[in-house]
């Protein structure tokens, strides 16, 4: 029983870093919407993203990047991804990016 434990320990950890997250997750505010970008692992088997917002799957896409138009002034929202893989592997999330905009 104490060896099977091990041997799953080592399969997850194995997992995060075969099909590794989207890095580099920034969110800015421009003009009453929120820009989303992020960038990808040069991996083989990306076949799209998932966005999150506020933990809420917002988004699937083939795109590294988001226009929310989907937001309230003084309102804060934090975006994170995970990479899509060929036999629907989902990685871990990306770093969160939080922004808000504000009415001037």
């Amino acid at each position: 029983m104490r060896k099977a434990g091990i041997v799953l320990l080592f399969l997850s950890i194995g997992l995060s870093q075969d099909y590794p997250p989207p890095i580099n997750m920034s969110s800015t505010s421009v003009d009453g919407n929120i820009n989303i970008s992020w960038s990808t692992n040069l991996v083989n088997g990306i076949e799209g993203y998932r966005l999150y917002k506020n933990s809420e799957l917002i988004l699937e896409t083939e795109q590294s990047g988001y226009i929310d138009s989907d937001v309230l002034p003084e309102t804060g929202y934090c975006y994170s991804a995970t990479a899509l893989y060929i036999g629907d592997i989902e990685s871990d999330h990306s770093n969160t990016s939080c922004t808000s905009w504000h009415i001037n």
